[in-house]
């Protein structure tokens, strides 16, 4: 179009050097020509804008788009589940609303667990908070549906990775999908785990070799420890490490063998005449031989004690007590494990090897011993739990409460994920509001998937009873944000039911 072009020209030489285009118009446009170009009120540029805004509609009337075979935007899959109900968009508007990570959790494993699917309009809330909170990734995936998969892929922040299969993800993954991989395996399968390492290890280089075989459990291993003994060899000081570790778990282990050598040299039972010689005394000797393997020391046991109160040979004791199986004691003392426990307890160093005691029991799982040790000790020792059968650990929580109540706290805090029982939030709740300052409201924002429903019946009967005003103003404040929460739970779970 000849018109167009010489528009385009006179716009880049400028109006003083060529004056606007008035040749090369159709007919029809003689009226608005003469309108534009007779009119003195305006200067030659603001002649030229509206002939060039003229000429611009000219072109494009009657013109049509490129025609390309599937353009467009495609539509979502069909969806196979049903959305939620009414009465779950408002549990889920409520949630938002307050902002609450382990409810919204729950919110999306109610979904996810009743086959159902979220609203669309609630799809771009939930893909956000996807982007923020990762661990809830794969739970927003299951509840997006179809139309949260075609949704994503107009935002890269929203993109849901293509499942794969966790053999492809070991295969062709990063080292840190490997790992995930491997280790979610071990989970399930702790042999074909075994046998994915062994496969691929000579490809690996050093550093790989030691992050993967470090993702893998002991429990792994503890059909078949054979293939982590020849590791021994292996020249790179990182994975001779984790291998080392790994060993140190396994109780039939040539390593976990080699410390027991020299731990029973060390310590045995002398029976002594008491007083008038009427009685005996069963003591607890303790005392390195004159010489020591070194191999021990090449294996992890530290020779020299950091703590100047305690002697280098009370410390490798110690390490090696901590190394052993405790039950392998019963056969070489010749006692049975309440009595061992009251000997090494009697011991000068008593403190110390009690506490190598719980060490043991807990990194071995030897549930008799774990359950004898919790009822004697005097502090919570929470690797021990893992320990214990798990009808007998809640047990030793409450009671610690009483005992050691911030190191209970803590546990709870950083290693208790699923909600706890009546009982032992009862426990928590009546230690936590006397101190309402320290277990504010945040604190039970955060625990709020934790606390079970039926606490409400009985929370107003939960009180600091301290003189200080304020103690049971800020308890009463807690109170009832914890109402609060604990009514959007129940929301969330009648909303799926």
């Amino acid at each position: 179009m000849q018109l167009w072009t010489d528009i385009v020209s006179n716009a880049l030489l400028g109006t003083d050097k060529q004056a606007p285009v008035t040749a090369g118009w159709p007919e029809d446009f003689t009226t608005a020509l003469t309108h534009i170009n007779g009119n003195t009120a305006i200067d030659k540029e603001e002649k030229f804008l509206q002939l060039a805004a003229l000429a611009f509609n000219y072109r494009q009337s009657g013109s049509l788009p490129l025609h390309k075979e599937d353009a467009g935007i495609p539509t979502a899959s069909e969806e196979i589940r049903p959305g939620c109900s009414m009465a779950a968009i408002q549990a889920f508007n409520d949630v938002v609303a307050e902002d609450n990570e382990g409810l919204l959790q729950l919110w999306l494993e109610c979904c996810a667990a009743s086959q159902q699917i979220a609203h669309p309009y609630m799809l771009p809330a939930l893909l956000d908070k996807a982007i923020s909170q990762k661990a809830l990734r794969p739970l927003v995936e299951s509840c997006a549906g179809e139309r949260g998969k075609w949704l994503a892929q107009f935002n890269p922040d929203w993109k849901m990775p293509a499942a794969v299969s966790l053999e492809e993800q070991w295969q062709t993954g990063t080292l840190a999908q490997r790992k995930a991989a491997l280790a979610q395996l071990s989970e399930t399968d702790p042999a074909a785990a075994r046998a994915w390492l062994q496969q691929t290890w000579p490809q690996e280089n050093a550093n790989a070799r030691a992050d993967l075989l470090s993702s893998l459990r002991p429990i792994v291993f503890a059909e078949d420890s054979s293939w982590l003994e020849v590791l021994l060899n292996e020249k790179s000081v990182k994975v001779k490490e984790v291998v080392m570790h790994l060993l140190r778990m396994q109780p039939g282990s040539s390593i976990v063998k080699l410390y027991w050598q020299v731990a029973q040299q060390a310590i045995s039972i002398k029976k002594e005449k008491a007083l008038l010689g009427l009685s005996s005394k069963t003591t607890l000797q303790v005392k390195l031989p004159d010489t020591v393997d070194e191999n021990i020391f090449k294996y992890g046991i530290e020779r020299l004690s950091s703590n100047k109160k305690i002697p280098d040979e009370a410390y490798i004791v110690e390490q090696l007590v901590q190394a052993v199986p405790p039950h392998l004691w019963e056969n070489h003392l010749q006692e049975t494990p309440e009595k061992i426990i009251t000997l090494f307890t009697e011991h000068s160093a008593g403190g110390r090897l009690y506490a190598a005691l719980e060490s043991a029991a807990s990194k071995f799982r030897n549930a008799q011993w774990a359950k004898l040790l919790v009822a004697e000790g005097n502090r919570f020792y929470y690797p021990l739990v893992y320990a214990l059968e798990p009808a007998e650990r809640e047990p030793y929580i409450i009671r610690s409460l009483t005992k050691t109540p911030e190191d209970v706290m803590t546990y709870l805090r950083q290693e208790v994920e699923g909600e706890w029982s009546l009982p032992l939030t009862r426990a928590v709740l009546e230690y936590a509001c006397k101190s309402p300052y320290s277990y504010n409201r945040l604190f039970f924002s955060k625990r709020a998937h934790q606390l079970p429903v039926e606490i409400l019946a009985s929370l107003d009967s939960i009180s600091p009873q301290r003189p200080e005003q304020h103690v049971n103003d800020a308890w009463n404040d807690i109170r009832a944000h914890i109402k609060k929460l604990l009514v959007l739970k129940q929301q969330i779970i009648n909303a799926f039911q």
